[in-house]
């Protein structure tokens, strides 16, 4: 039988011990020359830095000079830093701070501590704002830290509003700036803010953030110096009258306007979609993203930040006016939680997307294509074009679509004043209750069931939102177009 003693407290503190000692057999030196300081020397060991450091390792290993003559200069790091890496390669330990997490990461690809580097990252990462970001992304790049590099661009683009605010934001490169801003998961904001922040940061890049010169001219110069840049800001998603003005301005040149006013046409007047594609396919890849719309949901808190959910609804929702169109009419949270005032905001508006999350992380709902009317009987009413969905459910299945059942004549919704939106046939799938807080899932009364499930199991009434009637809203979100905005 045999048992393993450690000391590894001891071990650490007598080899600092012999750090500290300088004359205890020490046979090289570490030279701090930095222009506004006198040298500092560090007497330390060879043994202990080649074992501890390749970049350490490598030097006594070659002819270099430093190799024979028994010391080294270096002029980019600090005493402090040089105390602190020290201390690693003796002890083991080393402590990193808001303050020095970034030098950090940086002398620890100096001198080859991948493990250092890998503790100095996590630390950056958990501790990274809109205010450093910028700067952790160009370092990332430097050094080719491509892990930190992915995940500062994932930060930029899911907080790029907050970023784009900050002191920093035209510390951002243009190449990383306009893959940012390319990115499809850039949805949080519309074209209208993003077109802002692009601008603002040019004028800094420009040195015109305070110019006095006509717009113009600051406009002309943005466009000629990041074409490129502007080239991936999605213009179709602004009025004929907004290009216009940016014509106007300089920022869009009369070639992509002319391709602009041919888009809207063919998108908004034909609505031919075979059309619309053949256009896009047309285009050069410079020139392509001006002509294609994010997929971002108007508005919507429960959907906002999964571009899964997002392109779903629109590939469901097929009618590309409406979507484009489409605000929130209704929104439990902010206008309150009965039906009274849902029918009063959300009644006769046509065509109507219901999406509900429940507080124990479902979200499903349904559109219908004739919309609510509170002032009819209380009957199921069939509605040809309407469908219910699943984002997310207890199961763990995917997003999925379900059309009315064809040959159900009251297969639609219901018209009941008193209560919130139903989906529906001879029996409820989807009904919120009056006081918007609840409601009934009992999937198959008026919509094709999976092959899996059948009418009136549990499985059935469980498979939306975990049970038949348990759950509860978190939030209910109404959209369709307000005719004020087409």
């Amino acid at each position: 039988m045999t048992k393993i003693f450690s000391s590894y407290l001891k071990l650490s503190n007598d080899l600092r011990n012999l750090l500290q000692n300088t004359n205890s057999h020490s046979d090289f030196e570490i030279v701090i020359t930095r222009k506004s300081e006198s040298p500092k020397i560090y007497r330390c060991h060879r043994a202990i830095l080649s074992c501890r450091s390749d970049y350490f390792n490598g030097v006594f290993r070659s002819n270099m000079k430093e190799s024979q003559e028994g010391r080294i200069e270096l002029s980019d790091i600090s005493e402090q830093f040089m105390e602190n890496i020290l201390t690693y390669m003796y002890t083991g330990q080393y402590e990193i701070s808001l303050e020095n997490a970034i030098e950090s990461l940086i002398i620890s690809k100096k001198f080859c501590f991948e493990e250092l580097a890998e503790f100095s990252t996590t630390f950056i990462k958990d501790n990274i704002d809109t205010e450093s970001v910028a700067d952790v992304l160009n370092i990332s790049i430097q050094f080719g830290c491509q892990d930190l590099y992915d995940f500062c661009m994932k930060f930029v683009i899911q907080n790029f509003h907050d970023v784009s605010k900050s002191s920093t934001f035209a510390n951002i490169a243009e190449h990383e700036l306009s893959e940012i801003i390319a990115s499809d998961d850039l949805t949080s904001l519309s074209e209208q803010e993003i077109l802002q922040a692009v601008i603002a940061w040019a004028r800094k890049q420009l040195n015109m953030e305070t110019t006095t010169l006509p717009h113009l001219q600051v406009f002309q110069s943005i466009r000629e110096k990041f074409e490129l840049l502007l080239n991936k800001i999605r213009f179709c998603e602004f009025s004929k009258h907004e290009i216009q003005e940016f014509v106007q301005a300089g920022l869009v040149s009369e070639e992509i306007h002319s391709l602009l006013l041919d888009f809207f046409t063919i998108r908004d007047v034909d609505e031919d979609h075979v059309k619309l594609e053949n256009f896009k396919s047309q285009l050069p890849d410079s020139q392509s993203l001006i002509f294609e719309e994010r997929i971002r949901f108007p508005r919507s808190l429960i959907v906002k930040n999964s571009n899964l959910y997002m392109g779903k609804l629109r590939e469901w929702i097929a009618d590309l006016s409406f979507y484009r169109h489409m605000r929130v009419g209704f929104r439990a949270s902010v206008d309150g939680r009965d039906a009274t005032t849902f029918h009063s905001k959300c009644d006769n508006k046509g065509k109507t997307l219901v999406i509900i999350e429940t507080t124990e992380g479902s979200i499903f709902g349904g559109l219908t294509s004739i919309g609510w009317r509170s002032g009819h009987a209380h009957n199921y009413v069939r509605d040809e074009n309407a469908f219910i969905f699943t984002l997310q459910n207890p199961s763990g299945s995917p997003p999925q679509k379900f059309d009315v059942q064809k040959n159900n004549p009251s297969a639609g919704i219901r018209d009941f004043s008193d209560t919130g939106p139903i989906f529906g046939g001879s029996n409820w799938d989807i009904s919120v209750n009056s006081t918007l807080t609840s409601g009934w899932t009992n999937f198959g009364g008026g919509y094709q069931l999976p092959s899996n499930l059948e009418t009136d199991s549990i499985s059935a009434k469980e498979f939306l939102a975990g049970s038949f009637n348990q759950w509860t809203i978190k939030e209910l979100e109404v959209f369709f177009v307000d005719k004020r905005f087409k």
